[in-house]
């Protein structure tokens, strides 16, 4: 029975997102093919988290409130379909692929940090408008995602929260069609595009096939990859297509907002640039209707940061203001610093911390032991992966076409710098696979690739053997999870046909009773679903000022 209400609301939501998808577009001047469903999956995404940040200023999201918003989404959907500018056959399609997608990616065991802050944070929109100082509950609490903020819309009665999933489903979801669309599109004769296109689709089939292990950084991940298709689409054209340009920036914008260390992706607007040709092309582009909601969008992120914690860029300490009332305590966030460059390099796990931080960290003295505990066998286990997809991908279109001289070398060239660039970056502050070390790792093999060796003429053939290589990369996704679920009904007991959801703690836990008829709820363990706000650190206070309530710690 939990499977059929799991469903009907995955896809209730699914056709709603679609429907917001379709009103953004229209409202910001994009134009989006009434086949191209995963655009306005995407469009529907990133207006649908615009909603939840406008909203959450003023209003909790209960049920009444995700009704009304999800209802909104189902008419424009319906509409579009009237107007016949969503197209009925492709929604068909993506209704049979998304239930084929949920089926498979049923979970017993949720992601590490659900419980800690995770659904925590989720439930703490569904209970409460903006607060300040939410910071001092949790670490996870400092570095918020709009991942939260959307599953936060999907909060429904039955239901309720273990639609908490669905944001990261619905974005692998899309990111599969629209890199198969880009594949086999009978419009794409670049064999650049088609080769990227078809290697970041099996990629993300067989290396992200586990939801558990999505969080927040896969999610943002798989988008990059949308991403570098867009920027090789418009590098291609003799003239600059300002339409693809504005996809790639609010996709870009969206990432930064998932995780704030995506930024660094901003370099990829490099090649761009140098296809601009003149002050009335930057004029087009900087000038119109998505940068301001784009401009909007990213004060209202930003404005969560700092309301989190005071700091712009948490735990950069330069960014941070310690006279706010709420703001986290500028040597405890330098020492959260710390503790995050020290983790991301190896120098501390739950069982080992080294002794002297600042001398472990500094002139890359970290080097060795991150080789030796993280490069074997993670990183290596991956470019192994990626080798045996590359190989396979060359014994099975050589000598079956003729070979391609790329255009606009110059540009991929530039691109290529970029991505070098990236993972300097990415090697000297953050070397983790989940900080997009999967997508930098991956393209350091695809781009050569696609550059010197998998530049044939688009052929029939061509065509047929990609169709074998991704049916094979749907195989793997599709066994290795139905392995997982294998494991998870023998190891935890768990019946996906009599109860589809999946498992949450029940902490016991206090009601602390503050000031202006404020009530925290405490725990000894992860907040897990305790009714919000919840903490389990102590010397937590709050005020209320004006009905949003302060939070500080003494």
């Amino acid at each position: 029975m939990t499977l059929i209400i799991i469903t009907s609301y995955y896809l209730t939501i699914l056709i709603s997102i679609i429907g917001f998808g379709y009103l953004c577009s229209r409202i910001i001047n994009i134009n989006i093919t009434s086949k191209n469903i995963a655009l306005f999956g995407f469009f529907g995404v990133i207006s649908l988290t615009f909603v939840s940040y406008l909203t959450n200023l003023f209003l909790a999201h209960n049920f009444s409130h995700n009704l009304t918003v999800l209802s909104i989404g189902l008419f424009f959907f319906f509409y579009g379909i009237l107007k016949k500018e969503i197209n009925k056959n492709s929604i068909y399609k993506i209704i049979f692929l998304a239930i084929l997608l949920l089926i498979f990616s049923l979970l017993y065991k949720s992601h590490d940090d659900f419980g800690w802050y995770h659904l925590p944070y989720t439930l703490n929109l569904v209970y409460n408008k903006f607060q300040f100082g939410l910071g001092h509950f949790s670490h996870g609490f400092r570095t918020p995602s709009s991942l939260f903020y959307l599953n936060s819309l999907f909060y429904l009665p039955i239901i309720k929260f273990y639609t908490f999933n669905f944001a990261q489903l619905y974005i692998f979801l899309f990111g599969l069609i629209y890199l198969y669309k880009r594949v086999f599109d009978k419009y794409n004769k670049d064999s650049f595009i088609f080769f990227y296109s078809l290697l970041a689709f099996t990629f993300i089939s067989v290396v992200f096939y586990r939801l558990a292990e999505h969080g927040t950084d896969r999610s943002g991940q798989i988008i990059l990859f949308i991403i570098f298709v867009l920027i090789f689409d418009i590098l291609k054209d003799k003239l600059i297509n300002f339409n693809k340009v504005n996809i790639f920036i609010i996709l870009l914008i969206y990432i930064i907002t998932i995780k704030t260390y995506f930024i660094i992706y901003a370099l990829l607007f490099l090649p761009i640039i140098f296809k601009l040709e003149n002050y009335r092309s930057y004029q087009k582009i900087f000038f119109s209707k998505l940068i301001i909601f784009s401009t909007i969008f990213l004060i209202l992120h930003f404005n969560i940061q700092v309301a989190n914690t005071g700091c712009l860029f948490y735990p950069m300490n330069f960014t941070c203001y310690s006279g706010f009332e709420w703001a986290i305590n500028k040597d405890e966030v330098i020492l959260m610093g710390e503790w995050y460059e020290l983790w991301s390099k190896s120098g501390a796990n739950p069982n080992f911390r080294v002794e002297n931080t600042e001398e472990y960290i500094k002139n890359f003295n970290w080097v060795s032991r991150w080789f030796s505990e993280y490069f074997f066998n993670k990183i290596s286990d991956l470019s192994l992966g990626i080798i045996l997809i590359l190989l396979i991908c060359v014994y099975s279109f050589r000598n079956i076409s003729i070979k391609l001289i790329h255009e606009n070398s110059k540009e991929i060239k530039i691109l290529f710098f970029c991505v070098l660039v990236l993972s300097i970056i990415w090697f000297t502050e953050f070397p983790q696979l989940r900080y997009g070390g999967f997508i930098i790792i991956a393209n350091i093999f695809f781009l050569p690739f696609c550059i010197y060796v998998l530049r044939y003429k688009i052929n029939k053939k061509i065509i047929d053997r990609a169709k074998i290589i991704i049916l094979i990369s749907l195989i793997i996704f599709l066994t290795r999870n139905v392995k997982r679920i294998a494991y998870e009904m023998e190891f935890y007991q768990y019946e996906p046909f009599e109860n589809a959801y999946f498992k949450v703690q029940k902490p016991e836990f206090n009601r602390k009773f503050l000031q202006d008829g404020i009530i925290l709820n405490k725990t000894d363990s992860p907040c897990w679903s305790i009714p919000q706000p919840c903490a389990r650190r102590s010397g937590i206070t709050g005020t209320k000022k004006n009905s949003y309530i302060f939070w500080s710690r003494k």
